[in-house]
């Protein structure tokens, strides 16, 4: 499993918003939050752990319901 979010991710994952047609300001909402979280798990200072791990995994598992 890669502990990191990227840019294909998110993009995947605002594409999945759209598709499910969530407002504009839910769709600006989210992707602010997952680059928000996507610049915390990049800090090298920041252990991935198994939380994150999980949290990353049910990310990845919206975009292919």
């Amino acid at each position: 499993m890669n502990n990191k979010i990227t840019n294909t991710d998110i993009n995947e994952f605002e594409e999945f918003l759209i598709n499910k047609n969530k407002s504009r300001t839910t769709l600006d909402k989210y992707m602010r939050d997952i680059r928000r979280f996507q610049i915390f798990l990049s800090d090298n200072s920041y252990p991935i752990s198994q939380d994150t791990a999980n949290i990353l995994r049910f990310l990845k598992m919206l975009i292919t319901v």
